[in-house]
């Protein structure tokens, strides 16, 4: 349904709607939107799924939107409850999916119609059940809330390119914050804040450190809100005032405002409104921060309402502004996206109490210029089995927004094209996941690697990594790995991590890695004769950030680092970057025989390196702090433990100490790749009169994009 959000005071008004697919794209529970290209994304809700995205054209003015299409998540990636983007990489999005234990799908939200796509997705681990909020992206990361008791917050990352997202860590509240399916994020001061969903009880906001590079998240501090504040189900920031607004599950719905707390200091409740008796459940919301607006839609039972809060200056209370009601079967919000540039939102539909069966739909609503009440503009029917949308992400860049899906059935991502003006959103397409990957509860994105991280609810819960699609393309599945019950996701795109909040008890906050952004990874070579050294080749997919090279010998006690280049401007696209060792330290390099290791390091998030499975033992993966290199670290590397049957990407995560040197007192979850080969780099090497580097090790050519 679109609404057009009203001036000033004004109350918002339908425009229009659309009706998705039947029985496929229904359950519209999370929403992402990108005002610049005027699409939307919506997840849906599908138990059993698999969930799907369904991309809208938002339609520009009066237009009314247009399904463009969706894409389905994997089997099991059901329930797309909560949806992210990193403004970073806005091609990309991730989304929870509320299963047990959780999941985060990462989805490519496509460029102009292009469909969306799943990319990959990831499993949380046991006990992080159904994520239900995200709080965004930061350095590369997400931050999904569990629906859990206590509450859990699971950081994901994001993942380089293709490659899947990761489940970095979690970490578990106290008791009685539980059930965590609201989220925000500020990524700047390294904070997220949760809201819990107790029955009969206030609600609590829980404020969580997002950890660096190789650290956890840390619980900091929590408030209690006052009573009939309970089940906080969305939430809005603006990190620059300090304050966040959390809606109500209740009836009549409540928005509370909550200041955020310098550093380490707790947040503290500003104050609240409270709606009309027929604006209940308040499920889905998005900001304006411009103009100092807030758009919550009611869900659970008919009419639906998209409801106008000014959030008020400062210390100053939120007051309700005006509210629309769109057409009879568009209701049960679960999701949204906003483009305040291009003065539209889009929402998408859950209806999995009363018509699990029914297409979802997403509608374009105004927002309203200043005191102005929205107004419904357009809506679109998804798919005949594009149901239950629950996540969203959206791209303003682009205007595509892809909607997480979970169906009973089946699961996909759905990309939306918002359109401009009050054109309706158009379908771009959709997506399939895995049988078990649904639904799906959450979602991040990082628009500018273009993946999406979705948190699937299933049984295992996952987090699924989706390629977006480049314009009009659809959104593709490129992994997952292990989350538990995810059911909200917040991101940190400058680190490449995700953070879950599972729905379970005790509540976790899963950190997951989606992108190889700050890893030092590393390929083994053989050289059999000497050689001399005069420059370093390495093969880039995506000409975007900064690289760095180095060159490790492998000895008895270890690997040393023997050369590493500066910074070097990444400019090759689909081509060799060269980088001579004279620019480097040390300005030479001369190698004997014997096992070496070519190394590099980005600080971006996009498609960069390729990759190729090896043997045991041909690679490895290292997230490491800024540069420069390591100099030393030792050549055995024990793993972490994980869940038995997983197949995972591992990782060594330590701090350097001042010197630069690895110590065994400083070294924390030391893991390892043992099958990673990496086939973009060579050597220039003279001084040899034969091929002193094993084909077996290292290829000629570049290796394929992930």
């Amino acid at each position: 349904m679109k609404v057009a959000l009203g001036a000033g005071t004004d109350p918002p008004a339908r425009i229009d709607g659309i009706v998705l697919e039947p029985g496929l794209e229904r359950g519209l529970a999370s929403a992402l939107i990108d005002p610049s290209a005027g699409y939307a994304w919506f997840g849906t809700f599908s138990v059993p799924g698999p969930a799907r995205v369904v991309k809208i054209a938002i339609g520009q003015g009066n237009s009314p939107p247009v399904r463009i299409g969706s894409t389905s998540m994997n089997p099991g990636e059901d329930s797309l409850t909560c949806a992210v983007r990193d403004s970073s990489n806005p091609g990309e999005a991730l989304f929870g999916c509320g299963t047990f234990p959780g999941q985060v799908v990462k989805v490519s939200l496509g460029a102009g119609s292009d469909l969306p796509s799943r990319v990959g997705g990831d499993i949380f681990e046991v006990g992080e059940d159904n994520p239900v909020s995200v709080a965004g992206v930061v350095g590369g990361t997400a931050f999904f809330g569990t629906n859990t008791s206590p509450g859990q917050v699971v950081r994901v990352a994001f993942g380089t390119g293709g490659s899947a997202p990761s489940r970095l860590d979690s970490t578990v509240l106290l008791r009685g914050e539980n059930g965590l399916q609201s989220a925000v994020i500020d990524p700047e001061r390294g904070y997220a804040w949760f809201g819990t969903t107790p029955a009969f009880f206030p609600a609590q906001v829980v404020k969580v450190s997002l950890g660096g590079a190789g650290k956890p998240p840390r619980r900091v501090s929590s408030v209690a809100l006052n009573p009939g504040e309970e089940r906080l189900t969305c939430a809005i920031i603006d990190p620059g005032a300090g304050y966040a607004w959390f809606g109500t599950d209740t009836s009549p719905g409540r928005v509370v405002k909550v200041a955020l707390g310098e550093g380490d200091g707790p947040p503290q409740r500003i104050g609240a409104v409270t709606l009309n008796a027929d604006e209940h459940n308040l499920r889905s919301a998005v900001i304006d921060l411009a103009n100092g607006y807030g758009y919550f839609g009611t869900a659970v039972n008919p009419p639906g309402k998209v409801v106008k809060v000014a959030l008020g200056a400062g210390n100053a209370p939120p007051v309700r502004i005006g509210a629309t009601t769109p057409q009879a079967d568009e209701w049960d919000f679960q999701c949204a996206v906003i483009d305040p540039v291009k003065g539209f939102a889009l929402f998408g539909t859950g209806l999995y109490f009363f018509d699990m069966f029914s297409p979802a739909r997403v509608v374009k609503v105004g927002l309203g210029a200043g005191s102005s009440p929205p107004q419904r503009v357009a809506g679109i029917p998804l798919g005949s089995s594009e149901d239950i949308l629950l996540s969203a992400i959206y791209d303003p860049a682009t205007g595509y927004a892809w909607f997480g899906q979970g169906h009973t059935v089946s699961a996909s991502i759905i990309k939306i094209d918002m359109e401009d003006g009050n054109a309706a959103p158009r379908q771009v397409g959709s997506g399939l996941l895995l049988n078990d990957e649904s639904p799906l509860a959450a979602a991040v994105i990082d628009p500018e690697s273009g993946y999406g991280l979705f948190g699937a609810g299933s049984f295992p819960a996952k987090a699924i990594k989706v390629a977006l699609g480049d314009g009009e393309a659809l959104p593709l599945r490129t992994g997952s790995t292990g989350a538990e019950g995810v059911h909200c996701a917040v991101i940190d795109p400058g680190s490449g991590v995700a953070f879950f909040g599972s729905a379970n008890a005790p509540g976790n906050v899963i950190k997951i890695s989606y992108s190889q952004k700050g890893y030092i990874k590393a390929t083994r070579i053989l050289l059999t004769e000497e050689a001399v050294v005069q420059s370093l080749h390495f093969y880039s997919h995506s000409a975007s950030g900064d690289l760095r090279l180095a060159v490790y010998s492998e000895d008895g006690g270890g690997r040393n680092l023997l050369w590493q280049s500066p910074m070097v401007a990444n400019s090759a696209e689909d081509g060799w970057l060269t980088v001579p060792v004279s620019s480097g330290t040390p300005p030479g390099l001369n190698l004997a025989p014997g096992t070496y290791w070519l190394a590099h390091q980005t600080n971006s998030a996009a498609d960069v390196a390729g990759y190729v499975a090896g043997a045991t033992g041909d690679g490895f993966l290292v997230p490491a702090l800024s540069p420069p290199f390591l100099r030393s670290f030792p050549a055995s590397l024990p793993p972490s433990p994980r869940k038995p049957g997983v197949n995972t990407c591992h990782t060594i995560l330590f701090p350097r100490s001042a010197s630069g040197e690895f110590t065994e007192s400083l070294r924390e979850n030391i893991q390892s790749n043992p099958s990673l080969r990496l086939g973009h780099f060579s050597l220039n090497l003279t001084n040899c009169v034969s091929n002193a580097l094993r084909p077996e090790k290292i290829r000629e050519n570049h290796a394929p994009k992930p």
